[in-house]
């Protein structure tokens, strides 16, 4: 099983699953910062900031990529699943004390939590607008490219998928048909985590129009904020993202709209 499918399962039963609570009742609210982190590597303590999120509290609080959390409220955060309990059992409008290192200074900052954003909403205000996050993967089958480096000059629709995923599946046709209209100006990619056994038994089996990308560590699903499937995207001629959605069906029609709109500028 793939690591994005684990986690997706995981986090599936733990939305679902009630501790004392009759069912269909209310819950509380997600408090959220805005960043993306990771545990630091040894001899590095704490929980490092990979990115800071546009808008968010985290942003409005001056905190950086690469600041290295040590406490939160005076509680240590050794690893990232102590920073996300410790955000998790504040309640949403509380404020909390980050105190972090920064170039090897120790700064303090306090920070008021907000709801946390739907899934699409917050792939949308992380990514619309700006560069693609940058990638070179593995190319498991199709035509290429492989890298957002070689994607200059075309417009690029990028799709995060698995082949256990049925709502995946159902967009290949109309990537296909896509991908076979404009071979020349536009790039079709399909990115999963999976092995690439499967991803080539995939390939052999439906044989898809579009390029088949390999992410094995899950490090370009994570830039981009994959955490259902399939997500969409349209890359423009410069490499910004243009759009981005969640879901087939009028979903792939609303991207590959907006592409087809792109290649005719």
């Amino acid at each position: 099983m793939s690591l994005f499918r684990a986690l997706t399962s995981i986090l599936a039963l733990v939305s679902t699953t009630t501790f004392g609570q009759p069912q269909g009742a209310l819950t509380q609210a997600k408090p959220w910062l805005g960043v993306r982190i990771e545990t630091a590597k040894a001899p590095e303590t704490g929980v490092l900031i990979r990115e800071v999120i546009k808008g968010t509290p985290a942003d409005d609080a001056g905190l950086k990529k690469d600041d290295r959390v040590q406490s939160i409220d005076q509680r240590t955060v050794a690893s990232a699943e102590d920073f996300i309990t410790t955000v998790q059992s504040k309640g949403v409008g509380s404020t909390v004390d980050l105190d972090f290192l920064r170039d090897g200074k120790a700064v303090k900052k306090t920070i008021k939590l907000v709801a946390r954003p739907d899934q699409l909403a917050l792939v949308q205000q992380t990514l619309v607008g700006k560069s693609a996050p940058a990638f070179d993967l593995p190319l498991i089958s199709g035509p290429g490219p492989s890298s957002t480096a070689a994607l200059k000059g075309r417009v690029t629709v990028v799709e995060f998928w698995a082949t256990w995923c049925p709502a995946c599946r159902s967009t290949h046709t109309g990537l296909s048909n896509f991908a076979k209209r404009h071979p020349k100006d536009a790039s079709v990619l399909a990115i999963s985590d999976e092995s690439r056994e499967e991803l080539l038994a995939y390939a052999q089996a439906l044989k898809p129009e579009f390029t088949i990308l390999q992410d094995k560590n899950h490090e370009v699903n994570s830039a981009w904020m994959v955490a259902a499937i399939p997500q969409l995207a349209v890359i423009d001629r410069t490499g910004k993202i243009i759009f981005a959605t969640i879901g087939g069906g009028a979903y792939l029609d609303q991207a590959l709209d907006v592409a087809e709109k792109e290649l005719k500028k």
